[in-house]
């Protein structure tokens, strides 16, 4: 028998819950192209690094994308540059 933890117990990171598609429309369009193309490629390391470039122009944004990077939530970040219309897939 297995004993889960309640799922809605834990707290969502903040970071997490503050990124919205208009945060990620408001980022340099080079940066947005690099994001969309590293995370369409799921490669997580490189996602760190456009990241880090992020993080001087929009530190909060920076945040909310490192939180789901790490919470292996790539899908969620793909989600949210579709709704900006930048995702090229």
């Amino acid at each position: 028998e297995y004993l889960y933890r309640d799922q809605a117990a834990t707290p969502a990171q903040p970071a997490e819950l503050a990124l919205s598609a208009e945060m990620l429309a408001d980022l340099l369009p080079a940066l947005l192209e690099e994001l969309n193309w590293v995370t369409l490629v799921a490669d997580r390391e490189a996602t760190l690094a456009v990241i880090e470039r992020i993080e001087a122009h929009a530190p909060d944004t920076a945040a909310g994308l490192r939180a789901l990077v790490e919470s292996f939530q790539m899908g969620r970040i793909r989600g949210l540059l579709k709704e900006t219309g930048k995702d090229d897939s």
